[in-house]
Protein backbone atom coordinates (compact mmCIF):
# COMPACT_ATOMS: atom_id res chain seq x y z
CA UNK A 1 0.00 0.00 0.00
CA UNK A 2 2.45 2.47 0.76
CA UNK A 3 4.30 2.16 -2.68
CA UNK A 4 0.94 2.36 -4.36
CA UNK A 5 0.84 6.01 -2.03
CA UNK A 6 4.42 7.31 -3.13
CA UNK A 7 3.57 5.99 -7.18
CA UNK A 8 1.03 8.22 -6.61
CA UNK A 9 2.55 10.73 -4.76
CA UNK A 10 5.28 10.79 -7.52
CA UNK A 11 2.94 11.30 -10.08
CA UNK A 12 1.23 13.67 -8.73
CA UNK A 13 4.76 15.61 -8.18
CA UNK A 14 5.78 15.36 -11.77
CA UNK A 15 2.60 16.00 -13.28
CA UNK A 16 2.59 19.57 -11.13
CA UNK A 17 6.13 20.01 -12.09
CA UNK A 18 4.96 19.60 -16.00
CA UNK A 19 6.45 22.39 -18.00
CA UNK A 20 8.48 23.98 -15.57
CA UNK A 21 12.02 22.81 -16.56
CA UNK A 22 14.20 23.65 -19.56
CA UNK A 23 14.97 21.71 -22.47
CA UNK A 24 18.32 20.36 -21.74
CA UNK A 25 20.04 18.30 -24.15
CA UNK A 26 21.54 14.94 -22.79
CA UNK A 27 25.51 14.85 -22.60
CA UNK A 28 27.28 11.50 -22.19
CA UNK A 29 29.42 11.38 -19.09
CA UNK A 30 30.92 8.38 -18.96
CA UNK A 31 31.28 4.95 -20.58
CA UNK A 32 31.65 3.86 -24.17
CA UNK A 33 35.35 3.61 -25.83
CA UNK A 34 35.95 7.35 -26.22
CA UNK A 35 36.59 7.57 -22.49
CA UNK A 36 35.04 11.47 -22.91
CA UNK A 37 34.04 13.01 -19.98
CA UNK A 38 31.05 15.31 -21.46
CA UNK A 39 29.79 15.11 -24.93
CA UNK A 40 27.24 17.01 -26.32
CA UNK A 41 24.92 15.00 -27.51
CA UNK A 42 21.78 14.87 -29.92
CA UNK A 43 18.47 14.44 -29.49
CA UNK A 44 18.53 11.58 -31.98
CA UNK A 45 21.77 10.30 -30.09
CA UNK A 46 21.76 6.14 -29.00
CA UNK A 47 23.84 5.34 -26.26
CA UNK A 48 25.14 1.66 -25.09
CA UNK A 49 24.51 -0.30 -22.39
CA UNK A 50 27.32 1.14 -19.56
CA UNK A 51 27.06 4.60 -20.81
CA UNK A 52 26.22 7.33 -18.40
CA UNK A 53 24.12 10.20 -19.50
CA UNK A 54 23.25 13.56 -17.97
CA UNK A 55 20.14 15.26 -18.63
CA UNK A 56 18.73 18.07 -16.91
CA UNK A 57 19.57 17.53 -13.19
CA UNK A 58 20.00 13.72 -13.65
CA UNK A 59 22.97 11.68 -14.55
CA UNK A 60 21.38 8.10 -15.93
CA UNK A 61 23.66 5.02 -16.41
CA UNK A 62 22.46 1.65 -17.81
CA UNK A 63 24.54 -0.80 -15.96
CA UNK A 64 23.91 -3.59 -17.78
CA UNK A 65 20.72 -6.00 -19.27
CA UNK A 66 20.07 -9.28 -17.89
CA UNK A 67 17.84 -12.57 -18.85
CA UNK A 68 15.95 -13.33 -15.65
CA UNK A 69 14.57 -17.09 -15.40
CA UNK A 70 11.84 -18.28 -14.61
CA UNK A 71 10.20 -19.58 -11.85
CA UNK A 72 7.58 -22.29 -10.44
CA UNK A 73 5.06 -19.15 -9.95
CA UNK A 74 6.76 -16.03 -11.93
CA UNK A 75 6.40 -17.08 -15.90
CA UNK A 76 5.75 -14.40 -18.43
CA UNK A 77 1.52 -13.95 -19.62
CA UNK A 78 2.82 -15.30 -23.26
CA UNK A 79 5.33 -18.17 -23.81
CA UNK A 80 6.76 -17.04 -26.30
CA UNK A 81 7.94 -13.86 -23.98
CA UNK A 82 10.74 -14.03 -21.29
CA UNK A 83 11.93 -11.84 -18.55
CA UNK A 84 14.42 -8.66 -19.12
CA UNK A 85 15.80 -6.97 -16.19
CA UNK A 86 17.71 -3.01 -17.23
CA UNK A 87 19.73 -2.35 -14.45
CA UNK A 88 20.03 1.71 -13.70
CA UNK A 89 22.01 3.70 -11.36
CA UNK A 90 20.16 7.49 -11.37
CA UNK A 91 22.35 10.22 -9.60
CA UNK A 92 20.80 13.59 -8.40
CA UNK A 93 23.02 16.40 -9.80
CA UNK A 94 21.16 19.16 -8.29
CA UNK A 95 20.56 20.80 -5.18
CA UNK A 96 16.77 19.94 -5.17
CA UNK A 97 14.96 16.98 -4.79
CA UNK A 98 14.18 14.95 -8.08
CA UNK A 99 11.18 12.58 -8.48
CA UNK A 100 11.87 9.03 -9.96
CA UNK A 101 9.31 6.51 -11.37
CA UNK A 102 10.61 3.50 -12.96
CA UNK A 103 6.47 3.34 -14.45
CA UNK A 104 6.81 6.72 -15.60
CA UNK A 105 10.17 7.78 -17.24
CA UNK A 106 10.92 4.07 -18.28
CA UNK A 107 10.05 2.18 -21.56
CA UNK A 108 11.62 -0.79 -23.27
CA UNK A 109 10.49 -0.33 -27.14
CA UNK A 110 11.46 -2.85 -30.06
CA UNK A 111 12.09 -2.03 -34.04
CA UNK A 112 8.89 -1.27 -34.70
CA UNK A 113 8.28 1.00 -31.65
CA UNK A 114 5.90 -1.40 -29.68
CA UNK A 115 6.16 -0.86 -25.99
CA UNK A 116 6.94 -3.88 -23.63
CA UNK A 117 5.18 -4.49 -20.67
CA UNK A 118 6.98 -3.76 -17.69
CA UNK A 119 6.45 -6.97 -14.53
CA UNK A 120 7.61 -8.17 -11.43
CA UNK A 121 10.22 -10.77 -10.86
CA UNK A 122 11.46 -11.94 -7.01
CA UNK A 123 15.04 -11.74 -8.48
CA UNK A 124 15.33 -8.70 -9.36
CA UNK A 125 16.47 -5.83 -7.36
CA UNK A 126 13.38 -3.56 -7.08
CA UNK A 127 14.45 0.37 -8.13
CA UNK A 128 13.47 3.37 -5.58
CA UNK A 129 10.79 5.53 -6.18
CA UNK A 130 9.50 8.94 -5.50
CA UNK A 131 11.76 11.83 -4.61
CA UNK A 132 16.03 11.52 -4.47
CA UNK A 133 17.67 13.90 -2.42
CA UNK A 134 19.77 16.29 -3.86
CA UNK A 135 23.37 14.41 -4.60
CA UNK A 136 21.89 10.68 -3.97
CA UNK A 137 21.88 7.89 -5.99
CA UNK A 138 19.16 5.03 -6.63
CA UNK A 139 20.36 1.74 -8.15
CA UNK A 140 17.91 -1.08 -9.06
CA UNK A 141 16.24 -2.66 -11.60
CA UNK A 142 13.16 -2.80 -13.97
CA UNK A 143 11.86 -5.69 -14.92
CA UNK A 144 9.97 -6.34 -18.70
CA UNK A 145 8.02 -8.63 -20.30
CA UNK A 146 9.53 -9.02 -24.00
CA UNK A 147 9.17 -11.42 -26.69
CA UNK A 148 12.06 -13.67 -27.23
CA UNK A 149 12.40 -12.85 -31.05
CA UNK A 150 12.18 -9.23 -30.57
CA UNK A 151 14.35 -7.46 -32.27
CA UNK A 152 16.54 -4.05 -31.55
CA UNK A 153 15.44 -3.15 -28.15
CA UNK A 154 16.12 -0.04 -26.74
CA UNK A 155 15.26 1.25 -23.34
CA UNK A 156 14.09 4.79 -23.39
CA UNK A 157 14.49 7.21 -20.27
CA UNK A 158 11.76 9.84 -21.02
CA UNK A 159 12.52 12.72 -18.46
CA UNK A 160 9.67 15.26 -20.58
CA UNK A 161 7.40 15.62 -17.91
CA UNK A 162 10.25 17.78 -16.19
CA UNK A 163 10.93 19.78 -19.95
CA UNK A 164 14.20 17.63 -20.16
CA UNK A 165 13.55 15.08 -23.37
CA UNK A 166 14.29 11.71 -23.49
CA UNK A 167 17.48 9.88 -23.66
CA UNK A 168 17.90 6.27 -25.74
CA UNK A 169 20.36 3.45 -25.01
CA UNK A 170 20.43 0.39 -27.44
CA UNK A 171 20.25 -3.32 -25.98
CA UNK A 172 19.87 -5.08 -29.11
CA UNK A 173 18.17 -8.67 -30.11
CA UNK A 174 15.96 -10.17 -26.76
CA UNK A 175 17.73 -13.72 -27.75
CA UNK A 176 21.19 -12.31 -27.34
CA UNK A 177 20.27 -10.90 -24.02
CA UNK A 178 21.67 -13.36 -21.21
Amino acid sequence: MKRVIVGVLAVLAMVALVGCGEAATPQKVSGGSDGSKAQAATKTEKYKIGDTVKIGDVQVKLNKVLKLKNTEFEKPQDSNNMFVAVDLTVTNTSSEAQAVSSLLQLSVKDADGYAASQSFHSKAKPMPEGELAPGAKASGQVVYEVAKKAKGLELVYDASLLGTGQVVWTVGDAAKIK
